[in-house]
């Protein structure tokens, strides 16, 4: 599903956690969604900040636009099997 996310910024994290000796490696970036109000009487307005999950390759994309931070990208966003929403691809 194509979707035009406000992008904030990105993040790759990698290495051995201290705590348990387990090696992680996760990249995600952070955006702003329409903000969602909730309820019989609920409201919102402006934007939310969230984050995805995003493949290598996406984020390796994501950081060679030449652009300034916010910035409204087109994205490509899947479903994995375990039901959460990550980022498959930019554009």
């Amino acid at each position: 599903m194509k979707e035009k996310l406000m992008v904030f910024g990105g993040s790759k994290c990698k290495g051995v956690s201290k705590r348990s000796g387990k090696d992680y490696d996760f990249t995600r970036i952070f955006i702003g969604r329409a903000a969602n109000g909730v309820g019989e009487n609920g409201s919102a307005f402006g934007y939310e900040q969230s984050e995805f999950s995003i493949t290598d390759e996406a984020y390796q994309k994501l950081k060679e636009i030449n652009s300034d931070f916010p910035s409204l990208v087109s994205v490509t966003l899947s479903i994995n099997s375990r039901k959460q929403v990550y980022i498959t691809d930019i554009g």
